[in-house]
C-alpha cells in the first residue's frame, strides 16, 4: 500500500469517526478527499453515501451508492444503503429488492433485516415485519433501532386486531374509548 492508499484509508476513517457522532459535513469532507485520493475507495462511498441520507440529500447519495456497486456488486452495504434511499423516497418495492440482495449477499447483515422490517411495516405486512426484527435481533442483540422498531410492529399488530375485531357500528362508540386507553398506555399510565 502506497503512501496515498494510507492516507485515503485515515480520511476514510476519520469521515466514519465523524458519521458515527452526526457530523455529516465534516464527514462528507473526508469521505471527499479519500475518493480524491484513491477513487476505489468503496467505503468512503458507501459512507458519503449514508452522510448523505442523513441530509436528506437522496440523489447524491444514489450516486455514492451506485458508484460503489460499481466497483463491487457484492457489496453488501451499499446495496442496503440504496435501499436506504428508496425507502426514503417512498419507493418501498425498489428498497426491499435492495434489502433483499444486502440480506443474500451478507445474511448476517442486521440493518439490512431491520430495515426491511420497517419497509414491510409500511406496507402493512406486520408479520414480515417481525420476522425482520427478529432476525435483525437475533444477529445483533443490542440493535436498538431492530428492537424499537419491533415494538413498534408489535403495537401496529395490536391495533390491526382490534380493529379487525370491532363490527361497523361498533367502531364509532369504541373509539373515543380505545383513543384514550392507547392515550394512557402511551403515557404510562395503567388501569
Amino acid at each position: 500500500m502506497g503512501a496515498d492508499a494510507k492516507y485515503a484509508d485515515a480520511y476514510s476513517s476519520r469521515g466514519a469517526a465523524l458519521l458515527s457522532k452526526g457530523y455529516n459535513d465534516g464527514a462528507i469532507t473526508d469521505f471527499n478527499q479519500a475518493i480524491r485520493i484513491d477513487p476505489k475507495q468503496i467505503d468512503a462511498y458507501v459512507n458519503r453515501g449514508l452522510a448523505r441520507v442523513h441530509k436528506s440529500d437522496f440523489d447524491q447519495a444514489l450516486v455514492d451508492y451506485d458508484k460503489a456497486i460499481s466497483l463491487d456488486p457484492k457489496h453488501a452495504g451499499a446495496h442496503n444503503g440504496r435501499g436506504l434511499v428508496w425507502f426514503s423516497k417512498g419507493e418501498t418495492e425498489r428498497a426491499i429488492a435492495e434489502y433483499d440482495k444486502a440480506i443474500d449477499l451478507d445474511p448476517k447483515q442486521a440493518d439490512a433485516y431491520s430495515n426491511r422490517g420497517l419497509a414491510w411495516r409500511r406496507m402493512g405486512h406486520v408479520d414480515r415485519a417481525m420476522a425482520d426484527f427478529d432476525q435483525a435481533i437475533s444477529i445483533d442483540s443490542k440493535n436498538a433501532h431492530a428492537h424499537y422498531n419491533r415494538g413498534m410492529a408489535v403495537r401496529q399488530g395490536r391495533r390491526r386486531s382490534r380493529h379487525d375485531r370491532l363490527q361497523p357500528g361498533d367502531q364509532s362508540r369504541s373509539q373515543k374509548h380505545r383513543c384514550v386507553q392507547e392515550s394512557r398506555t402511551d403515557l404510562g399510565c395503567q388501569g
